[in-house]
């Protein structure tokens, strides 16, 4: 039987070996595309056979919403697509002929939308968003055809889904600042109790506004009669 020969060994030392490997492996991840993430997604709404569902994206420019519908149809609904991908997006945009650096008069809330079909539902879609008080954000309202005409029904579903969608964006973010708001104060406890006093607590996936708030009680009220809330921006 013919010997197959073994392969040379590497002319590199391991301590190179292992830095080029080291270094691929950072190179992937620092160019690894960054798709853009759901806040929030609806339960599916079914009526006849056809199925609404949406999701909601943040959203600060008109780039980062045609991202997040792409990804939707690309990606997200690749093997299963929907037959309208309708979405709608509001952010903060510099008002036209504004430079943006003379303050919050210098911006508007820019909207718009896509119907993909399913004439008049990107527009719901915005309506929606307007009457939730929603911006910085992009719904993508999808609906998988049943073969069944729903007439106007159609647009009660859009709504019902991209509320349900708006709501929950609406504590992600409350959240968010709630959390903030927390950090903020815990840091400023532990410099006032000086060096080797402990550490801030971590607060994790299961923080809730409900819970964020009775944590907030006791600080806010220790606080309040300080500059400590004036320095943090968190003066309530």
């Amino acid at each position: 039987m013919k010997r197959i020969p073994s392969p040379p060994p590497s002319s590199d030392p391991p301590s190179k070996r292992t830095k080029g490997a080291s270094s691929s492996l950072d190179s992937f991840l620092t160019t690894a595309p960054r798709y853009p993430t759901a806040v929030a997604t609806s339960p599916p709404l079914t009526d006849r056979d056809s199925v609404f569902s949406a999701m909601i994206f943040p959203a600060r420019t008109l780039n980062e919403a045609k991202a997040a519908i792409e990804h939707v149809k690309q990606r997200l609904h690749r093997s299963n697509p929907a037959s309208h991908e309708m979405a709608a997006w509001r952010f903060l945009g510099p008002k036209r002929g504004r430079s943006g650096l003379g303050g919050p008069e210098d911006f508007e809330v820019k909207g718009g939308w896509e119907d993909d079909g399913e004439k008049g539902g990107g527009n719901r879609v915005l309506r929606t968003l307007e009457e939730e008080g929603i911006v910085e954000a992009v719904v993508v309202c999808s609906r998988w055809y049943g073969g069944t005409m729903l007439g106007p029904a159609r647009f009660s579903h859009i709504q019902t889904v991209t509320q349900t969608v708006c709501r929950a964006f609406q504590a992600h973010e409350e959240l968010a600042s709630l959390r903030q708001t927390l950090e903020a104060l815990d840091a400023r406890i532990l410099e006032l109790r000086g060096p080797g006093t402990g550490k801030a607590p971590e607060y994790g996936e299961d923080l809730t506004v409900e819970k964020a708030e009775r944590l907030l009680e006791f600080p806010l009220r220790f606080f309040r009669s300080s500059t400590v809330l004036d320095c943090h921006g968190l003066d309530t």
